[in-house]
């Protein structure tokens, strides 16, 4: 595992695996997962899978070639953001910040808020 500044001022930490990823997130949950679906060891699908139930909040990214298993992992609902190869820094950095950026709230959900007092 290495620390190095990643791309649009995001520190990056770089695992060879996904044991030693889950070993890094244990440590310290990260804003994003960003991970290749073909991995040495377990797949991306069996780490997303090991994420979801130890950190069901993390946000991930999946990377892939293979648009059938972009496909696969869409339609098993799996709640990630999907990022078929080859992609730009461009494509990777507005994915990042899609996944790192709160969704808005709706109208009815701020409005829910706001009567419980909880806005």
């Amino acid at each position: 595992m290495t620390n190095t500044p990643g791309t649009a001022g995001h520190l990056v930490v770089e695992a060879v695996s996904a044991e030693s990823a889950l070993a890094s997130v244990a440590q310290a949950v990260p804003d994003v997962v960003l991970t290749d679906l073909r991995l040495p060891g377990q797949s991306g699908e069996q780490l997303i899978a090991r994420l979801r139930e130890a950190h069901r909040d993390v946000r991930v990214i999946a990377i892939s070639g293979a648009p059938e298993r972009l496909a696969a992992l869409d339609a098993e609902g799996a709640g990630v953001l999907l990022l078929p190869k080859p992609f730009t820094t461009e494509q990777l950095n507005s994915a990042i910040e899609g996944a790192i950026r709160p969704a808005p709230r709706s109208f009815i959900s701020r409005l829910l808020r706001f009567w419980t007092g909880d806005a």
